[in-house]
């Protein structure tokens, strides 16, 4: 089933405002920045009689020997929990990995630690969704 059109446009803004309500320039490390962002994403994005969208955030511990992130490759988990009209309870989830600045920008070795983390993920996930450090709504 595809949403109208109106959800779409309301979980978009949710999304943005999230964003824009975080300023990057209070941020010098991306993970705490991201961490900023999935904490203002936690929450319900929209909900009416009939649909219910609610955004979770897990963030991956990363030190240690047996970390999420040497396992999975991921700085955080985002979950989307959807009640459809039909009351079909839908859950999807991505595993994101926070880069500051372009990815076409990174050193070659930042590039090359972002590709094996991105293998580690796929193999648990096979969505993937990259933190964006500056953020431009339309």
């Amino acid at each position: 089933m595809r949403f109208p059109n109106y959800v779409l446009e309301s979980v978009k803004k949710y999304i943005s405002d999230a964003i824009a309500r975080v300023d990057i320039n209070r941020y010098n490390h991306e993970t705490a920045y991201i961490n900023a962002i999935l904490a203002k994403l936690d929450g319900v994005a929209y909900h009416d009689q009939t649909t219910h969208i609610e955004f979770m955030s897990t963030i991956a511990t990363d030190r240690g020997p047996n970390c999420a992130e040497s396992k999975y490759g991921a700085d955080f988990a985002l979950t989307c929990n959807i009640m459809m009209p039909d009351n079909t309870i839908i859950n999807k989830a991505v595993l994101g990995q926070a880069k500051k600045g372009k990815i076409s920008e990174l050193s070659n070795s930042e590039k090359r630690r972002l590709n094996i983390q991105a293998d580690s993920s796929l193999k648990c996930n096979s969505q993937w969704w990259f933190g964006i450090t500056h953020f431009h709504p339309e």
